[in-house]
C-alpha cells in the first residue's frame, strides 16, 4: 500500500508531484487549484511557474521547470518529480489539500463573515461522472464471435494463441539472447503490412537507431534499398532520448499517434521509485499507468523484460522463464491481459535456431487466443513456424 502524505507539506509535495505524470493532468491541479492553497513559499513558487509554463501552452519535465526558475530549488523540484508516479489519489488528495487551505485562510479572516462564505464555497468540490454508455451493438458482436479490435499476427498458428487488441497490454519474458527482441521486430512487421499499423519502438539495446532500422530491413529484405528506408520512415518511429531522461513518465509522453508501442526491455528505464513506495508498489503503478496510456490513446503496448537471475540446468540450459520471474513480483502477471515468453532450446549447451513461444495467460479468450506453445525456425533473420 501507497504510503499517504502524513502532514500538510508532504500533501502539497504529493500533489505537484502529480504534475509531472502528463500534460492533462498538470492542466488539471493548475486550473483547480490556487498558490495561496500551498502554504510553503518553495511549493507555491514552483506551482506559479508550472502554471505559467502551462497557460503559455507548454508542457514541462525537470529541466524545463527548473530552467523557468533559473535554477532555484532544483533540488526540491527534483524530489517532487519522483512523487509523480500516479494521480489515482488526485481527488483525495486535492479535497485535502483545499480543506487545509480554506481552515488556515478562515483563521486569517477572524470574523469577516463574507469573506469566510466566499471561502467555504471552495469546499463544495464535484467531480464529474465517468459512467460510460453501453454499445448494445459491440455487446452483441461479442455475443455473435464478431468482436472488432481484434488483429492476427499473421503467422497462422501463433495466430491461434494470440491477437492483439488496442488497448491492451502484452508481457513479454525472454532471457538474454533468446530472441525476443527479433521476434517482436518480425511481429511489428507483420502488424504493419498485414494491418497497416503505424509502430514506435523504444529500445535501447538496439542504439543508435540506424542500427535498429538496419534490422528491420535485413528481416524484410527490400530490394531497393530507397524503397525498404521510405517504407521505415512512413511505418516506424524510434525512441532515443537522454539516458536522464528515460523514465516512464518521459517516454509516455512521446508515445502517440501509433498503433503499436514496443517498449524493450524495461530494465533500460530509469527508475523513479520514491522511498515510501516498495518495488512491488512501484511496478504495480508503473503497470496501471502504462495500461491506462494504452486506452487512452487506442493502442496496444508491448514489454519486454527480463527475468531475475535463474538457475541452470544439468544440460546447460536454463528453464522457461515466466512473468512471475521478473523482477517487481507479481504484478508483471496481474496487471498484463497477455503474457508469453519467447525461449530458444539448447544442443549440447549451445543455443540452436528453434524458438518456443510460450502463452501463459491470455485474459480475454478466445477473443485475443489461448495458452499454449507454439515452435518457431529462426531463419535469414525471420521467424517461420514448425508444424
Amino acid at each position: 500500500m501507497i504510503e499517504k502524505p502524513k502532514d500538510s507539506r508532504e500533501l502539497e509535495k504529493n500533489l505537484l508531484g502529480m504534475m509531472f505524470i502528463d500534460r492533462e493532468v498538470a492542466k488539471r491541479i493548475v486550473t483547480l487549484c490556487k498558490d495561496v492553497d500551498f502554504y510553503y513559499g518553495t511549493h507555491r513558487n514552483i506551482f506559479n511557474h508550472a502554471k505559467a509554463l502551462i497557460e503559455e501552452g507548454k508542457y514541462f519535465d525537470l529541466t524545463i521547470l527548473c530552467e523557468k526558475m533559473d535554477w532555484q530549488d532544483s533540488s526540491v523540484v527534483a524530489e517532487i518529480q519522483g512523487l509523480g508516479i500516479t494521480d489515482n489519489l488526485f481527488e483525495e488528495y486535492y479535497k485535502r489539500l483545499k480543506e487545509v487551505s480554506v481552515q488556515r485562510r478562515i483563521k486569517g479572516a477572524e470574523y469577516n463573515f463574507d469573506q469566510i462564505a466566499e471561502l467555504l464555497k471552495e469546499l463544495d468540490i464535484t467531480f464529474t461522472s465517468d459512467i460510460s454508455v453501453l454499445d448494445r451493438d459491440k455487446v452483441k458482436n461479442y455475443v455473435e464471435d464478431k468482436a472488432e479490435n481484434i488483429y492476427s499476427p499473421g503467422w497462422p498458428d501463433f495466430s491461434e494463441h494470440y491477437k492483439l487488441s488496442k488497448g491492451q497490454l502484452t508481457i513479454v519474458a525472454g532471457i538474454p539472447s533468446h530472441g525476443k527482441s527479433s521476434f517482436l521486430d518480425n511481429l511489428a512487421i507483420n502488424m504493419v503490412f498485414n494491418h497497416k499499423w503505424k509502430i514506435m519502438f523504444f529500445s535501447p539495446e538496439n542504439l543508435p537507431v540506424e542500427k535498429h532500422a538496419f534490422k528491420i530491413m535485413r528481416m524484410i529484405d527490400f530490394a531497393d534499398k530507397e524503397r525498404g528506408l521510405d517504407w521505415i520512415e512512413n511505418n516506424l518511429k524510434f525512441l532515443a532520448p537522454h539516458p536522464d531522461k528515460r523514465t516512464l513518465r518521459n517516454i509516455l509522453y512521446s508515445v502517440k499517434d501509433v498503433d503499436l508501442f514496443i517498449l524493450d526491455p524495461w530494465n533500460e528505464l530509469e527508475s523513479a521509485r520514491p522511498k515510501t513506495m516498495t518495488e512491488t508498489e512501484y511496478i504495480g503503478e508503473c503497470l496501471k499507468l502504462i495500461k491506462a496510456h494504452a486506452v487512452m490513446n487506442n493502442m496496444h503496448i508491448i514489454i519486454a523484460a527480463h527475468p531475475t537471475k535463474l538457475t541452470k540446468q544439468e544440460n546447460g540450459s536454463y528453464p522457461i522463464p515466466t512473468p512471475y520471474d521478473i523482477s517487481g513480483s507479481a504484478n508483471w502477471y496481474n496487471k498484463a491481459d497477455i503474457c508469453f515468453a519467447v525461449y530458444r532450446q539448447h544442443s549440447s549447451g549451445i543455443l540452436d535456431n528453434k524458438t518456443e513461444i510460450y502463452i501463459q495467460k491470455v485474459r480475454f479468450h478466445p477473443e485475443n487466443g489461448k495458452i499454449g506453445k507454439v515452435k518457431f525456425r529462426y531463419t535469414n533473420y525471420k521467424f517461420e513456424e514448425l508444424l
